[in-house]
């Protein structure tokens, strides 16, 4: 399959929380903007959970990353 299906996703949230959730892809191997597009649709509306998939469960896991 590729990407991940909005589903599967939104159950995913549901069952283990989107504070444990970071957003992937397979780039540079495939493309990313089917997955992408799920994980916005999954997120609309849901600033929170948004941030949570795009960038602050990442940071919390490898801590931030300086732009330098």
């Amino acid at each position: 399959a590729i990407g991940l299906p909005e589903e599967i996703m939104k159950s995913a949230v549901e069952k283990i929380g989107g504070d444990r959730i970071i957003f992937g892809s397979d780039w540079p191997f495939g493309g990313q903007r089917y997955s992408l597009a799920v994980a916005v649709r999954v997120s609309e509306g849901n600033q929170w959970l948004r941030e949570r998939l795009f960038w602050k469960n990442a940071e919390e896991l490898i801590g931030p990353v300086s732009s330098e």
